[in-house]
C-alpha cells in the first residue's frame, strides 16, 4: 500500500513581493551609482563618480548633512540656508550616528530603511484594501518610478512616504492615535505633510466619525507647528523654513512662468523659447510628426499598437528630453487620480488632491516631478491604471526601470535631476 501523503504546496511569506520588488530595484539603483558611473568620465558640469559612500549625497544632501552634524543656521541675508528643510529625516540620521556611523552610511541606512518599510506599508495596506493584484503593482510603481531614486539616496522621500502612508492606513483602520502620532512624524518630515489635515478632516465629516477623529486631524500638524515654534524660539522668525526658500526661488515675471516655458520646450524646442528666437525650425515639425504619428497608432486596431506607442513616446523622449517626462509626471498623475476616483481609498484621494492644491498653487515647476513622486496617491492611481492594462505595463515599467538607471548615473555624478 502506498503510504505517501501529498505534499503540500510550499507557502511563501506573506511579504516575500514587496520585499523582492524593493530589493531588485535597489541593486539596480546601486549598478548606476556604484557599477557604472564610476567607470564614466565627468561629464561637462558634473563630477567624477566615486566607488564611495558619497555617491549618495549631493545637492539636498549637504543641507542634511550640516543639520545632523552641526545644527541648524539662518540669517535673513537673502542666501539659502539649511532651515528650510525640516528635521525629522536629520533627526534619525543623527540617531544612527550615535551607534558611531559617519554621516554618509547613517544616511543610506536611515533612508533605505525607511523606503522598505514604505514599500511593505503600501503593500500591505492595499492588499487589504484593494486585493492582491492592485497592491501589486502600485509597489512596483512606487519602487520602478524613476524618482524612486531619492528613497536610497539622502533625501527625505522614503521617510516621508513611510510616515504619510502610516498615516492613512491608520485613518483607514479608525485608528485616532496612531493616525495622529504617524502624521505629526510626516509634518515634521516635510511641510506637504501638511495636506494630511484636510484631508483627515473631511474624512472624519464625511464619515460621520468621533470627535477623536477630528481632534487626530488637527494633532497631524504638530510636526510643522513645533518645528515653526523651534524657528520662533531659535530665529526669531516662525516662517523661516519658508521665507528662506526665496533663495532658490527663481524670480518669475508672471504666474506660471515656469509652466508656460516646460510646455515651450516640450512642443516647440528649448532652442525656440530663449532670447534669440525662433532658431530651430526642425524641433517642431518633428514633434507635429510624432503626435500624428502617435494618433494613427492609437486609432489603429492592429495588434502590437500598444509596443509600437511605447516606442513612439521613447522616440519623443529622445527628442524632448525630461521636460517631457515632468510634464506627463505630473500632468498624468493628476489624470489619473481623476480617472480612478471611485476606486482610490477616499483618504488617499483627498490627500492627492490637496498635495497637488499644494504644491502647483505658487505656480513653479522646480523639483515638481520629485514632490509628485512623494504623494502616495499617486502610486495607486497609476498602480490600478497599469494594472487594467497589462500590455501598457510591460512598456511603462520597462522605460522606468531605464530611466531610473540613467538618473542613478547622472547623481552619482553630480548632475540635476529633480
Amino acid at each position: 500500500m502506498n503510504r505517501d501523503l501529498p505534499v503540500p504546496p510550499r507557502q511563501t511569506h506573506p511579504l516575500t513581493f514587496p520585499v523582492a520588488m524593493w530589493g531588485l530595484s535597489r541593486l539596480w539603483i546601486l549598478l548606476g551609482l556604484l557599477g557604472v558611473a564610476p567607470l564614466l568620465q565627468a561629464p561637462p558640469g558634473g563630477e567624477q563618480a566615486l566607488f564611495h559612500w558619497s555617491a549618495f549625497t549631493a545637492w539636498d544632501s549637504t543641507f542634511y548633512e550640516s543639520i545632523a552634524t552641526t545644527g541648524y543656521s539662518y540669517i535673513a541675508d537673502g542666501q539659502g540656508h539649511n532651515v528650510a528643510f525640516f528635521p525629522m529625516l536629520p533627526l534619525l540620521i543623527r540617531g544612527v550616528m550615535v551607534l558611531g556611523f559617519p554621516f554618509e552610511v547613517a544616511g543610506v541606512l536611515v533612508t533605505n530603511g525607511a523606503f522598505l518599510i514604505s514599500v511593505i506599508l503600501l503593500y500591505r495596506w492595499l492588499q487589504g484594501r484593494k486585493g492582491e493584484a492592485i497592491a501589486r503593482w502600485a509597489v512596483i510603481v512606487l519602487v520602478w518610478c524613476p524618482f524612486s531614486l531619492f528613497g536610497t539616496v539622502v533625501y527625505t522621500e522614503s521617510v516621508f512616504l513611510a510616515f504619510s502612508i502610516a498615516t492613512l492606513a491608520a485613518c483607514d483602520r479608525r485608528d485616532p492615535l496612531q493616525t495622529a502620532l504617524w502624521g505629526a512624524c510626516a509634518t515634521a518630515a516635510r511641510l506637504p505633510g501638511l495636506a494630511l489635515v484636510p484631508a483627515l478632516l473631511i474624512t472624519a465629516w464625511c464619515q460621520r466619525r468621533t470627535g477623536w477623529a477630528y481632534l487626530a486631524a488637527l494633532c497631524t500638524g504638530l510636526g510643522a507647528g513645533l518645528y515653526s515654534l523651534f524657528c520662533w524660539l531659535q530665529f526669531g522668525d516662525p516662517l523661516a523654513f519658508l521665507n528662506v526658500q526665496q533663495a532658490w526661488a527663481v524670480p518669475d515675471q508672471f504666474y506660471g512662468q515656469g509652466w508656460l516655458i516646460m510646455f515651450g520646450e516640450v512642443f516647440l524646442g528649448p532652442g525656440n523659447i530663449g532670447d534669440a528666437g525662433f532658431t530651430d525650425p526642425v524641433y517642431p515639425l518633428v514633434v507635429l510628426v510624432l503626435i500624428g504619428l502617435g494618433m494613427a497608432v492609437a486609432r489603429s486596431h492592429v495588434q502590437g499598437r500598444v509596443y509600437a506607442g511605447g516606442a513612439l513616446f521613447v522616440l519623443a523622449w529622445l527628442v524632448a528630453g525630461d521636460p517631457l517626462l515632468n510634464l506627463c509626471m505630473v500632468l498624468g498623475s493628476l489624470a489619473l487620480l481623476w480617472r480612478y476616483r471611485a476606486e482610490i481609498p477616499a483618504t488617499a484621494l483627498l490627500y492627492g488632491f490637496f498635495s497637488f492644491l499644494g504644491i502647483l498653487s505658487h505656480g513653479r515647476t522646480i523639483s515638481l516631478e520629485r514632490h509628485t513622486y512623494g504623494i502616495v496617491t499617486v502610486a495607486i492611481a497609476v498602480g490600478i491604471w497599469l494594472h487594467y492594462h497589462p500590455k501598457l505595463a510591460r512598456v511603462v515599467v520597462s522605460f522606468s526601470g531605464l530611466i531610473l538607471l540613467l538618473y542613478s548615473i547622472r547623481f552619482a555624478q553630480s548632475l540635476w535631476i529633480a
